[in-house]
This record gives structure tokens, sequence and C-alpha cells, in this order.
């Protein structure tokens, strides 16, 4: 079993909002590959217990660029499917929203995979309750009930940042495509990056520095038509989208 370091983080480098565990086994992620992930594996969480649970050491005497002839050896010189470890990502963030923030499986709703579009793993339900499990301070401005999440798997910490702004891209996408029937929705979601085998995750919180400015990149994309060819540039202004999402908790409150 691992227990996971789980943070609730205001914007990418904001104040930690909440700090508590979560425990992943092969049960507990096998279990929640069927509702929560995007492709069909067969026993998910004996890949679990093999990518990460079982912590396995490389042998002492092994020589680079000599592979091992011995069916447990060579099973630690090869890489991880990152189809598998994509979904393991997906179904412990779904398992933080599931034990964590205490949402039933009906309030978070996988959302239809598409590559072209960088669709999010979920829209999840915040009720008032939720959001104060997350510890997101009080805000003096109407919040939409319903987040994208998309989460991300990376080997270390340093690797997450580029997760963060990946899954950015992703969100800021769902903002585009449901913004007519979703409008309240732009300048949210929910990012969780997992990294140190899944030692650590870290749920980001996005809360828009200034949604007006999102709005009118949104309302101007809509404005032309946009084509798959203009969603990639549309993706662009938030690859680094530092100065659309909040990072002070001060902030937040006096907003």
């Amino acid at each position: 079993m691992i227990q996971a370091d789980v943070q609730f983080i205001l914007g990418r480098t904001g104040p930690v909002l909440n700090a508590t565990t979560l425990d992943l086994d092969s049960a507990v992620i096998g279990g929640a590959g069927g509702p929560y992930g995007s492709r069909h594996l067969l026993q998910l969480g004996r890949h679990f217990d093999h990518y990460y649970d079982r912590r396995r050491v490389l042998p002492i005497w092994q020589t680079r660029g000599i592979y091992s002839q011995l069916p447990k050896f060579g099973e630690d010189l090869k890489s991880h499917s990152t189809d598998v470890v994509g979904q393991i990502g997906e179904c412990s963030g779904a398992l933080i929203m599931r034990r964590i923030v205490g949402l039933s499986t009906s309030e978070i709703e996988p959302l239809v995979v598409d590559a072209n579009r960088k669709t999010p793993d979920f829209r999840v339900v915040m009720q008032a309750n939720a959001l104060q499990q997350i510890g997101l301070p009080t805000i003096p401005v109407p919040l939409p009930t319903e987040w994208p999440l998309e989460s991300k798997s990376r080997p270390n910490d340093d690797d997450s940042r580029k997760g963060f702004y990946e899954a950015l891209q992703q969100i800021a996408t769902y903002w585009l495509l449901r913004s007519p029937q979703e409008p309240s929705v732009v300048g949210y979601g929910l990012i969780a990056v997992a990294f140190d085998n899944v030692s650590k995750i870290n749920v980001h919180v996005v809360v828009p520095t200034q949604p007006n400015d999102i709005q009118d990149i949104i309302d101007d994309f809509h404005a032309q038509k946009y084509s798959m060819k203009r969603l990639a540039e549309f993706q662009k202004f938030f690859k680094d989208g530092a100065y659309h999402v909040r990072h002070d908790l001060q902030e937040c409150q006096e907003s």
C-alpha cells in the first residue's frame, strides 16, 4: 500500500488550502479503473502493483546496455506504458474526489476522450460542502457547481510543473467549447498531478484572476469560427497561463 500525501493548492504555487493522505493499493486502483478509467485495461491493479507498490530495486550487478535474461529482472528494465500510467493518474484524481472531497459516483462524470481537442478527464459537481472540504476560502462571486478536472502523472516534482500547464490547456479547451452552455465555468477547474511514484498528489484549484479577460479571448475565437488549427492557437494562450490563475489567498478573499 502507498499512503499518498495529498495537497490542495490555490493555483500552481499558491498557498496550501488543505493537506491529507490517501491510501492506494492494487485493489483500490483496480476497482477504480472500471468507472473512472478512459481506456479499457484489464487488471489495472496488477499494473499498479508492478509499477509502484512493490518498490523493487534494480540488481546492483546489472551492466548498462545488457538486457537481463531473467524474467524477474527483465520486467524491471522495461519502461512503463504511458496509457497505464495515465489511467492510474486518472483513477487517483477520481479517488480523491470520492474519498477526500466526498463526491458520489454520479457527481464524477467522465468526459468523452477526444485526442484532437485535449479533453479533460472529468466534470465534477462541486457544491458548497465540497468546496469546504478542499479548503477554498469564501469568494464574493458566484461559483460554478460543475468543474472540469484533469489528472496527470509525472515522475518527479520538476516534471509536475509541465504537467500542470499541459492540464491547464485541456481545461481551457473545455472553457472554450462549453462556455455557450456553461458560461459560469470559464476560469475554474481542478488539476491533479501525481508524482514521485504516486506518493505525492497535488490538486491545483484553478480560480481566475480576470475571468472577463478569458471570456473576451473565448468570444473572439467563437466570432472567428474556430477550427482545429485555431484551437491549437487558443491553447497556446494558456500554456504558461500563470496570470490567469490565482496564487494569492488574500487576493482570492478580497476580490
